[in-house]
């Protein structure tokens, strides 16, 4: 088995997600510098590092939170796990490839921001390019996968006491339909001659 054992889980897919918005989401009337920071984070440790800052007047820029909050196992389409890909190393090797398990992620996001203005413009910056009949879509150790966003929920009740007064809280999910966790893959000697004899 080639493949370490140390293998960061879906990793790769937070990453190309985080990267997905900080390349989508932004408010035009905010300078580029101080514009949507986003952050790998539970939300618990954004607020200590983050939005008490924005609470507080010392930064004015909204930022967005995303974990994976769950991971499910698509039992219909792992239905091959016997069969193996065969990738020529070179002239004496191949390596023969596991298939990968096939996972759904979903990710949880929460969006802060000063204003419900930014917040909406955020909101529509996700949903309109993250949606059921337009996927959005990112390419993960070069498999295509494809995102949708849904269920935008206001959370601004939930903090405490006057800091709903000065800042918006909104969650949404975003859905990774196909994800792709590697198995593993093995070398072999590669067969260059077979020698067949044929009797009578």
């Amino acid at each position: 088995m080639n493949t370490p054992a140390d293998f960061s889980l879906f990793r790769n897919y937070s990453l190309a997600l985080k990267a997905w918005l900080e390349k989508n989401c932004y408010v035009s009337n905010l300078p580029q510098e101080n514009n949507i920071e986003v952050i790998y984070s539970s939300v618990n440790r954004a607020w200590v590092n983050r939005v008490m800052q924005i609470a507080n007047g010392q930064n004015t820029n909204g930022n967005i939170n995303i974990i994976l909050s769950s991971y499910e196992y698509l039992e219909n389409e792992n239905i091959l796990g016997f069969v193996t890909e065969t990738k020529p190393v070179d002239n004496t090797k191949v390596d023969i490839v596991k298939p990968p398990l096939v996972y759904s992620l979903t990710y949880k996001l929460t969006i802060f921001t000063r204003l419900q203005s930014e917040m909406d413009i955020l909101i529509y910056q996700i949903l309109t390019k993250a949606h059921k009949h337009a996927k959005a879509v990112m390419v993960v150790d070069g498999q295509w996968a494809e995102i949708v966003a849904g269920n935008p929920t206001p959370e601004t009740n939930l903090e405490p006491g006057d800091i709903q007064d000065r800042i918006v809280r909104t969650g949404i999910e975003m859905r990774v339909k196909r994800a792709y966790l590697p198995t593993g893959y093995y070398e072999e000697d590669r067969i260059n001659e077979v020698d067949i004899d044929i009797s009578p």
